[in-house]
Formats: C-alpha cells, structure tokens, sequence
C-alpha cells in the first residue's frame, strides 16, 4: 500500500502543474499557426486568436486523473497478489500453504537476489540458518541452479 501512496503523490505533484499549465502550452502553437502561410488569408500574418476556456483545465484535470489511474491500477492488482517475482514465477501469499509442495523457504529479499543472480552458494546461505527450509533444500537448490549469474563485465553497448 505505501507504494500506492508513493505513486498517487508522485503522480498528483507532477499532474497538478501540468494540469494548470497544459491549457496555455495548447493555445500557444494554435496562437501562432497565424503566422504560417497556409492561416496568413485568415489571421493577415498575424497571430490567431486562441483563448484558454474553463473547459479546457477541466480536461486537463481529466487527463491527469486517467494518467494517475493507468499507473495506480497496475501497482495495486500486484500489491494484491503480493507476486514477488514476474510472471508468476514465484508467489508469496501469507498463509497460503500448499500441502503438496516439496518445500517451504523463507529468506530476506537480499538472500534471494544473491542466491538468484549472484551465484552465491544457496548451500551456504541455507547452513547459516539465512535461509530456512521448510522440506527438501534441495528443491531450492535446483531452483537456484536455473539461474545463470549476472556477468558484471556485460558489454551493454558493443561496437
């Protein structure tokens, strides 16, 4: 929920001067479209006359309200689900036991970044007790193993 929050105040403090501003930044180019050659019989090569009507920050607000929600709705459907990884890979539901799975891990975040895609040894994160399993280490180990480690040297961009 606290990354909802974080979202809705990002989004209301960028959108709010937006929302004030994009009225006027909408006037100017259409202001000087009179300028051009193809407006010059109609505004006589001078500016055309391009009000900002109320409406128009009424609209602004909405499109600001339509960009905060396509942002908000993504991030609260996964706040819900609670998914730690993409795609469904991995799950975390508290309380959620599946009575046929082979094991139960708990790990810190950062054991699980490390064992992934660090290369560091799930073995050894398990005999520290950093790791807890709950059945068959194993089964965490063969997890870890589809894993490659990330390359520190990776060239991002190549000749």
């Amino acid at each position: 929920m606290q990354v909802l929050g974080v979202y809705l105040v990002e989004g209301l403090t960028i959108g709010i001067p937006i929302a004030l501003a994009a009225p006027f930044l909408a006037a100017a180019p259409v202001a000087l479209l009179g300028l051009s050659p193809v407006f010059s019989n109609v505004s006589g090569s001078g500016l055309l006359p391009a009000g900002v009507p109320p409406v128009a920050f009424v609209w602004a607000a909405f499109a600001v309200l339509v960009s905060i929600t396509t942002i908000l709705l993504p991030a609260a459907i996964v706040a819900r689900r609670g998914a730690l990884a993409h795609r469904r890979v991995l799950i975390h539901e508290e309380g959620v036991v599946d009575p046929q799975a082979g094991a139960t891990v708990r790990l810190s975040r950062p054991d699980l970044l490390m064992t992934l895609f660090a290369g560091v040894p799930a073995a050894d994160r398990i005999g520290s007790g950093d790791i807890i399993v709950d059945g068959d280490p194993a089964l965490y180990e063969a997890l870890v193993d589809l894993f490659e480690p990330v390359d520190p040297n990776f060239n991002i961009v190549t000749p």
